[in-house]
């Protein structure tokens, strides 16, 4: 679950309705600078589909005890994540091994470094799977697997942006994660980093901008909670209960 706080409340987005937008943006990608188009239908398979191991977890929200708020992807409780990683990772390897291969290459991207125990595990296994389908697929790892694991990323980041910051925010009100732009520099761009603006709470300008019309629209489906109905015992009923709301965002150069 993606959680912004506001004054008076909370806006919750599910996981799975991010990487839906996730998808819009590589849906609507420029031609001539997406690599290996023999796999474009595939990869944008696997960016729509990246976070559905989130359904379930999503669907029984949690309420942080010590915070009085509730638990957002990056504070739900990481054993429970990771199962849900492995599990999610393994069903669309039933799918779709290339998917499955990208897909895994992201979520153990999370535990780079330095991490806990159960992270290095998890982080340990997927590269073992990784390197099974590497072996058995044959993608041009140097190039054409690099754009599309970057690729997924930066959709994912692009997501994140627009979800996770207030709408409308200034680069001084910005979350740190992507004040200087994102990380990404894909082969086709020449390395170039991309970086977002706010324009006000319903556009965002984009540089580059790798999209195919001159503007792209994308719609967040979110639901609202106000901190006085935080109550714990009442808390997973109380979101369930709530009615969803959509708010459109338009990119544009």
């Amino acid at each position: 679950m993606i959680v912004k706080e506001t004054d008076d409340g909370y806006i919750l987005i599910k996981q799975d309705d991010h990487a839906f937008i996730s998808g819009v943006f590589v849906k609507n990608w420029r031609d001539d600078i997406f690599m290996g188009a023999d796999q474009r239908s595939v990869v944008h398979y696997a960016i729509e589909q990246h976070d559905t191991c989130w359904q379930e977890l999503d669907d029984h929200p949690i309420l942080l005890e010590d915070k009085g708020k509730p638990a957002s992807f990056v504070e739900y409780p990481l054993q429970d994540k990771i199962t849900a990683y492995r599990t999610g990772v393994d069903k669309i390897c039933k799918e779709n091994k290339y998917a499955a291969l990208l897909i895994s290459m992201h979520y153990a991207s999370f535990f780079k470094g330095n991490v806990v125990p159960e992270g290095v595990i998890y982080r340990d296994h997927e590269k073992k799977r990784q390197e099974k389908l590497i072996q058995e697929l044959k993608p041009d790892q140097n190039t054409v697997l690099t754009f599309h694991f970057d690729l997924l990323q930066l959709c994912d980041n692009l997501s994140l942006y627009i979800c996770m910051n207030k709408w409308g925010a200034s680069k001084r009100e910005e979350l740190d994660w992507f004040r200087g732009g994102f990380p990404q520099q894909l082969l086709p761009m020449k390395g170039k980093r991309f970086s977002a603006s706010w324009l006000n709470e319903k556009e965002v300008t984009l540089d580059p901008y790798p999209f195919l019309t001159r503007s792209i629209t994308v719609t967040i489906p979110y639901r609202f909670i106000a901190k006085a109905e935080l109550k714990r015992k009442s808390f997973r009923n109380t979101y369930k209960a709530k009615e969803e709301h959509y708010h459109s965002i338009t990119f544009r150069p």
